[in-house]
């Protein structure tokens, strides 16, 4: 009995010190939406070396430390992180913020111009000296990722113009100022879909009503953040909100919402 006792003992024990983690010689703080996401996406938002993340970056789990982080930190809080490594979204006031104090290392996540597939590998990049024995993990979710990016790439979307709003169009259809034009989930279907949306390299843009009036076949769409799940709202003929958990935030969750849209009737090619 004490013999099998002392072997599942041996057991967790050497479960624990090989299982996934962030290295335990370093206390980690994320400030970065994509960093945050990733740790959430391998199961690391509860270890023990991660000391807080950023309020602006809502999780499942309510019990993890929150920081209202960015330009905003006292110089009492700053003082607290002198032996983190802390991640951070490009930001000049947070960059220089950070660099007045002394805390142990910043690590700039900058995922400007990058498509969702990009910024997840991106982040997982800048992430990865900081795991240890997360092989497994990383190998699972490297390969969701690299399965919706081939069912994407070998789609076809149907012959439309698909106008992304930033925000949620009004119930009398009057849409939000800016388009997203060429960012985020937008930027990767015009990459490998060639999908036909507002003509602009900007990130995003205010629509002129000129230009708007000569694009054919148009789907309006106002996106916004959803906080559980994809929500569909059709508002009226060729007028939809859509919602999903953090869609505007860099990475691997809208490599996720990708995922989700794309099973949408209204992506698909009859």
């Amino acid at each position: 009995m004490l013999k099998a006792f002392s072997l599942v003992l041996i057991l967790i024990t050497f479960e624990k010190a090989f299982a996934c983690k962030l290295r335990p010689s370093n206390k980690y703080i994320s400030f970065s939406a994509p960093i945050t996401y990733l740790l959430e996406g391998l199961s690391l938002l509860e270890d023990p070396s991660l000391d807080a993340i950023s309020s602006f970056h809502p999780v499942e789990n309510k019990d993890i430390k929150q920081l209202h982080g960015g330009i905003f930190l006292s110089k009492k809080k700053l003082k607290e992180m002198n032996d983190s490594i802390i991640f951070f979204d490009e930001s000049r006031e947070l960059k220089r913020t950070l660099k007045q104090s002394n805390v142990k290392k910043t690590i700039e996540v900058v995922t400007r111009n990058q498509n969702p597939f990009e910024a997840y590998e991106k982040s997982l990049g800048l992430l990865s000296p900081y795991l240890q024995g997360c092989k497994k993990r990383v190998s699972k979710l490297n390969n969701r990722v690299g399965k919706v990016k081939s069912r994407i790439k070998q789609s076809s979307l149907p012959k439309k113009t698909y106008l992304f709003f930033l925000g949620k169009i009004g119930k009398t259809g009057k849409a939000p100022r800016l388009i997203m034009a060429n960012d985020g989930v937008v930027k990767f279907l015009k990459e490998s879909l060639s999908m036909k949306t507002y003509p602009s390299e900007l990130a995003y843009v205010p629509p002129s009503s000129r230009i708007l009036n000569k694009l054919e076949n148009k789907v309006f769409i106002g996106l916004y953040e959803s906080k559980e799940k994809l929500e569909l709202q059709k508002l009226m003929p060729g007028k939809y909100n859509i919602g999903f958990p953090n869609a505007l935030k860099p990475g691997i969750t809208q490599v996720y919402f990708l995922e989700a849209l794309m099973d949408l009737e209204m992506f698909q090619e009859k």
